[in-house]
């Protein structure tokens, strides 16, 4: 009713203003208007001047109701997203574990033989860490920063060397939101989503001088990502994300030796499902799949090798999420 109301009201002024404008038109074209146009004319402003100041009080009134439910609608203790639907700033802490197959095969091209390594890690469950967030800087774009951390051991099949390892990765992406009012859409929707990656893994370096001779080293890779997803209401108290990113390899370094790549892509997968604990924090259950595929030279001077390296990483959370 309200929006039917203030509907027909407007309707009512653009017709009293295009007979105001009627009416100059006629008046300039014979200024020898009698007094009974000059009258009609001075009550058409009146009206339209009328029309605005109770335009102005219904929405100043309007408001002020829908402000006075919403105050009753919180202090009712009833949880519900409707209240703030999508926020414009989060922040996000969670624990969860990691299931991960890391392999590296390392090709040694020597006069007598082709010998061959492999570096080698899987895992049924390191502990990994998550801290996130981001804020919309505009209704529609967003940025959101993500950094995971995890610790664990890699195994040298070849001779049975046990490393450990650390495990860090860095997300900074826009989010781009598909709907006209942005952040403060009250409707489920798509956005679009790009950035970087950056990723630690470690790297064997396996090079016969003359016996073959072991060490790990930092490996840094940086991606360039690409994708989107879809944000949905499942009901008043749950709330839904997905989003699917594309990756392609554009700079990889090590700490010691000259590292070549040559070929990289991946995919970086996301799903949340939050809960709403209460008008500011949620609790959520958050799945990530994530594969990298590499392949590079590596060279210590004298020799060199080639190898490959391949990531499949699943990782189960929990996370509390802040949104203000």
């Amino acid at each position: 009713d309200i929006i039917e109301e203030k509907y027909f009201n407007e309707i009512k002024a653009q017709e009293l203003l295009r007979d105001k404008k009627e009416r100059e038109k006629a008046f300039k074209q014979n200024p020898n208007n009698n007094s009974l146009e000059q009258e009609k004319y001075d009550d058409l402003l009146a009206n339209i001047d009328k029309l605005q100041k109770q335009m102005a009080q219904q929405k100043e009134h309007y408001e002020k109701k829908i402000k006075d439910l919403n105050d009753k609608l919180k202090q009712s203790g009833q949880k519900t997203y409707e209240l703030a639907h999508w926020n414009k700033s989060w922040a996000r802490a969670g624990l969860g574990l990691r299931f991960t197959r890391y392999d590296q095969d390392i090709n040694s091209n020597t006069n007598a033989a082709i010998e061959v390594n492999r570096l080698f890690h899987a895992t049924n469950g390191d502990t990994s860490f998550n801290l996130s967030g981001g804020h919309f800087i505009k209704p529609n774009i967003a940025i959101e920063a993500q950094l995971i951390y995890s610790t664990g051991s890699f195994l040298e099949v070849t001779d049975k060397i046990f490393i450990d390892y650390s495990w860090m990765e860095f997300h900074l992406e826009g989010i781009y939101t598909l709907d006209p009012n942005g952040y403060k859409t009250k409707k489920d929707h798509w956005f679009a989503r790009a950035g970087i990656l950056y990723q630690g893994l470690s790297l064997l370096a396996a090079f016969p001088a003359p016996s073959t001779v072991y060490e790990v080293v930092d490996n840094n890779h940086i991606f360039i990502s690409g994708g989107g997803g879809y944000n949905k209401m499942l009901s008043q108290n749950f709330k839904f994300q997905t989003y699917a990113n594309l990756l392609f390899h554009i700079v990889g370094t090590t700490s010691k030796f000259s590292y070549s790549p040559e070929f990289g892509f991946g995919i970086n997968a996301n799903s949340r499902l939050e809960y709403l604990l209460s008008e500011s924090f949620q609790l959520g259950l958050d799945w990530q799949l994530q594969f990298i595929e590499l392949s590079y030279n590596l060279s210590n001077g004298n020799q060199k090798v080639d190898g490959r390296q391949n990531l499949i990483q699943n990782k189960f959370g929990l996370y509390l999420n802040y949104n203000f």
